[in-house]
């Protein structure tokens, strides 16, 4: 590479979450990045391995144009993006170096790095790095301003402020009417024994049932934000006026949006649900044999299976569980429960969540200059 500024490419793709994390990943290098949208075709569904460093499940007609001059870095997401971010280092006539976030279902050796973080399950390798918690964009800056912008908004309401981010299901957790109700009635309740007041936000993935659960099982004077697609969304705002704030567990992006303000952090623990049947097998057997522990078995089945699962023939679900057991072991963070309030659990402060970080973008800093 030249001593010029490198040239950074960050694969996006239609999750929010995903391009939050790269687009933090390149603030975090102090790098101008050239943002390339990638959406793709039904073969995005065949494990990478068979795609190779291709542009097959890539949908040419809706995404950004792939062409010179080509990049010194790239930065993709999840597994969609790997056969494309193979596929242009390819064609370039100099090095390129490749970051995958997340579970790229590809074999570690393939890239130059991988952030991922403790609910993919990855197994240790010195091209992966499990960070606590996803990356994101939300900093002190951001945080201040929005302080500013929606206190007075709140100023009649009674301290301590309780800020509730609530999010939905996905493909490993339930979180519907039932579980609203039970999430609403708790925080209630420990907002009436701390004197304080609610500030509650959902999310795009609340239904409208948890939404209409919440509402009538809110104490009267909660604030209840639902979600929209608007500019004028007191997110950043709640999160930065909080003197403490419950997340539910089903998204690490939430979790790490509300670690970012450094207050005391509560979780509330979402029901897992196994989803197809086909994929629960399958990451019954991940656990047995390959999620380390070898069932008795040996090394040798527990090796085989780990390499299914990493390009792709296997599947081994998202666990949360393992990502708020890490955070509560380290002193992070509390589970929001009837037992830990019983038990006169205190929240927990997450500083230092991010010290992985600072060891990510040294490795990517001293690769951008090979």
């Amino acid at each position: 590479m030249t001593r010029e500024a490198p040239k950074v490419w960050l694969l996006l793709g239609k999750r929010v979450g995903d391009n939050a994390q790269a687009r933090a990943l390149a603030r975090l290098l102090d790098v101008e990045a050239k943002e390339i949208d990638v959406r793709f075709n039904w073969l995005y569904r065949l494990p990478n391995a068979l795609k190779g460093a291709s542009l097959a499940s890539l949908d040419k007609r809706r995404s950004g144009a792939l062409e010179p001059p080509w990049p010194d870095l790239v930065i993709g997401t999840g597994r969609r993006s790997v056969p494309v971010a193979r596929w242009i280092r390819r064609q370039s006539d100099h090095p390129v170096r490749l970051v995958q976030i997340g579970r790229p279902q590809a074999e570690p050796e393939q890239f130059d790095l991988v952030l991922t973080t403790p609910q993919y399950r990855l197994a240790p390798h010195y091209n992966v790095i499990e960070l606590p918690l996803p990356l994101t964009l939300l900093n002190k800056i951001d945080l201040n301003r929005a302080a500013t912008r929606w206190r007075s908004s709140v100023a009649d309401l009674r301290r301590p402020l309780i800020t509730v981010v609530v999010g939905g299901d996905t493909s490993t957790c339930r979180f519907g009417a039932d579980e609203a109700k039970a999430l609403a009635q708790l925080a209630g309740e420990y907002a009436g024994t701390r004197g304080g007041s609610l500030l509650v936000l959902t999310s795009a993935r609340t239904s409208p049932q948890a939404v209409v659960a919440l509402r009538a099982a809110l104490p009267s004077r909660a604030r209840l934000h639902e979600w929209r697609v608007t500019l004028d969304n007191p997110y950043r705002g709640y999160l930065a006026l909080a003197d403490e704030i419950i997340v539910t567990d089903d998204s690490a992006s939430m979790i790490a949006d509300a670690a970012a303000t450094g207050k005391p952090l509560w979780l509330y623990q979402v029901p897992f649900r196994a989803g197809n049947p086909i994929i629960w097998g399958q990451d019954r057997l991940f656990s047995r044999y390959g999620d380390g522990g070898d069932g008795g078995d040996g090394d040798r089945a527990g090796s085989l299976v780990t390499r299914l699962v990493n390009t792709g023939w296997l599947s081994a679900q998202r666990r949360m569980d393992r990502l708020v057991a890490a955070l509560v072991e380290q002193g992070k963070a509390q589970v929001f429960s009837r037992e830990s309030l019983n038990a006169g659990l205190p929240p927990a402060r997450p500083e230092g969540l991010h010290l992985g970080v600072a060891e990510a973008v040294a490795r990517i800093r001293i690769l951008m200059w090979q």
